[in-house]
């Protein structure tokens, strides 16, 4: 029972440990654009770090992103820190568990199976809700390449690969966790500080999209920080499944420290974006 314990703590910590690394790194990227953008000049992503590419100032970019998708952005981000706090809120209110295991010195919550059903009933709704693009079409070839990718390929292969992808993934997220167990004994690291610092591999492919985009202007930046906030949702939606079948749960200073994480950072990512959104109101 208390295995069971360590390995639904690792996992909801890596779970929502990457929407930290997410959200966070947008909120760089976005911040240095407007850097480039309120100085006028080519800035370093990293401070002094070439190799990590340059932001161009908005003014030269070729193709420039749609102010809707910004829009959408906040909304998206409103919606995911809505669904953050609904977790929070819900598991210190109905999850506190009366009886922790004695390896466990602090209160123990868990996201209990009620209300994963309400949380993911929310999070498909808010999935649905933002299920299009705010892009009506592209007129550069590298882009609508990367749009139409799957426009020609019967709808069951690609559910095919979906479900592929989900039972490598759900394989290798048991891997992942066993192996940060053992690296926690041999350590002495807690599990949720282990879970948190793996969680960036849950997160590497829109943390590169994000950057791609942000250091190679394409127009593109809003949508990616749309599949950003997404993608967050996505993750919590992946939670609530997990809530269902009885594996979340959290200490109640891990809980507190990575929910306001993420709650601190969608708010200074809706800040940059909104800095962004301003540049484009006064350009015109």
């Amino acid at each position: 029972y208390e295995r069971a314990i360590n390995f639904a703590i690792i996992a909801a910590a890596t779970t929502f440990g990457s929407n930290i690394y997410n959200i966070g790194h947008a909120a760089w990227c976005v911040y240095r654009q407007n850097l480039a953008n309120s100085t006028g000049e080519v800035t370093f992503m990293f401070p002094h770090i070439k190799s990590g590419g340059h932001l161009t100032p908005m003014k030269d970019h070729r193709k420039k992103p749609l102010l809707a998708e910004f829009n959408t952005a906040n909304l998206v981000l409103v919606s995911l820190t809505i669904l953050t706090t609904f977790v929070a809120i819900s598991m210190v209110l109905f999850g506190k568990i009366s009886s922790p295991p004695l390896n466990i010195s602090e209160d123990l919550y868990q996201l209990s199976t009620p209300v994963g059903w309400v949380l993911l009933a929310l999070c498909l709704l808010t999935l649905f809700r933002f299920r299009k693009t705010e892009r009506p079409g592209t007129d550069t070839e590298i882009v609508n390449s990367e749009e139409n990718q799957f426009r020609h390929n019967a709808g069951s292969l690609i559910w095919l690969a979906l479900i592929g992808s989900g039972i490598s993934i759900f394989f290798a997220a048991e891997s992942m966790v066993r192996g940060i167990e053992v690296v926690s004994d041999v350590s002495g690291t807690p599990f949720v500080i282990a879970g948190i610092l793996a969680g960036v591999i849950g997160c590497l492919g829109e943390i590169i999209v994000v950057h791609n985009f942000s250091v190679n202007p394409r127009g593109r930046i809003g949508d990616a920080i749309v599949g950003v906030a997404m993608d967050n949702i996505v993750t919590i939606t992946g939670a609530s499944i997990v809530a269902i079948m009885g594996g979340i749960f959290l200490g109640g200073s891990s809980l507190i420290m990575i929910f306001v994480l993420i709650l601190c950072l969608n708010t200074v990512l809706i800040w940059q974006i909104s800095d962004l959104k301003n540049f484009f109101l006064n350009a015109h």
